[in-house]
Parts: C-alpha cells; structure tokens; sequence
C-alpha cells in the first residue's frame, strides 16, 4: 500500500508544479486548491479501500484483484489530469493579460 501512496504522492507534486505555472492569479489558486481536494480524497478512498480489503481474514482474491485494478484506474485517470493541466497552462501562458496586482512582485520587504 505504502508504493501506491509514495506514486500518489509524487504524481501529487508534479501536478502542483504544473498548476504553479498558471500565470493567472485565479486561476492558480483555483487549481491548487481543487487539486488537494482531489489528492486527498483519492488518497483517503485508497486507504480506506486497502483497510476494507484487509481487514477480512478470508478475503477473497477477487476482491483484492478487483482494488488493484481500481487503483491502476485511479492512477491513469490523475496521470490523464497531469497531462490536461500541462496543456492548460501552456495556453494560458500564451493568451494571458497583464499580471494583476496580487502577482505582482513585492518589493522593499
């Protein structure tokens, strides 16, 4: 369980960097945020996914064939995000407008 939470959590980051190139403020923050959402659900759907499997001493090997796949969906589905918000920001780095004032850089602090 703990390899399918360190890939969970590497995947996490690299979507987080990504949505960190977004150049617009609202957009940025928007996509942070709904990406810990989603992390954290999908991470606290895992672990109660492993405990529910684990937790039956006879459990049956279909039923734990059947986690393993779901996991594998699950992964694949946050990889095809990745590569969505990837794209995203690369559009929005291209038409973005003038940097509003919560982008700007401080300065004198």
């Amino acid at each position: 369980m703990s390899g399918i939470l360190r890939r969970l959590a590497l995947l996490e980051r690299r979507t987080l960097r990504e949505v960190s190139r977004f150049r617009d403020y609202n957009f940025r923050n928007y996509f942070q945020e709904h990406t810990r959402d989603t992390f954290l659900a999908t991470r606290q759907q895992m672990v109660l996914a492993a405990s529910t499997t684990a937790a039956g001493s006879g459990a049956a090997i279909e039923a734990v064939a059947a986690a393993k796949l779901q996991r594998r969906t699950v992964l694949k589905q946050l990889r095809l995000k990745l590569k969505q918000m990837k794209r995203m920001a690369v559009v929005n780095r291209m038409y973005t407008k003038q940097r509003v004032v919560v982008d700007a850089p401080r300065s004198g602090l």
